[in-house]
């Protein structure tokens, strides 16, 4: 739990400082059976490539505002990548299905003033 909290500041500091500029380059760990999520809430469209750089297979799904279930877009397993367009007001989330951490390296550009935590 404290991996996560102290990701997830890292993650904001990186987001807030990075904000003016329009990119932000992370690498989040997400806990065991558990999800990181992206762009909750209200803001512009981006571009998330998103790489596997762990050993644990994750999940991405996609969710616009108002829409009660997330549409699945795949499975990232370790070394793969992928590039995701990503409306106004939507948002990813990425899924750990493995019983370690996941590691994945997120570089978003376009609407940078987006929300980030562990659900």
């Amino acid at each position: 739990m404290k991996n996560q909290i102290l990701a997830s500041f890292i993650s904001l500091l990186v987001l807030t400082s990075l904000n003016s500029c329009g990119s932000l380059h992370s690498v989040t760990r997400i806990d065991s059976n558990a999800s990181f999520v992206l762009g909750e809430g209200k803001h512009g469209a981006y571009k998330a490539n998103v790489r596997n750089v762990g050993k644990q297979n994750v999940a991405i799904y996609q969710q616009p505002a108002g829409m009660m279930e997330p549409v699945y877009l795949g499975v990232l397993k370790p070394g793969e990548s992928a590039r995701y367009p990503v409306a106004s007001n939507t948002k990813i989330v990425l899924k750990n299905q493995g019983n370690g951490e996941a590691q994945m390296e997120l570089k978003v550009k376009g609407d940078t003033d987006l929300s980030m935590g562990y659900q």
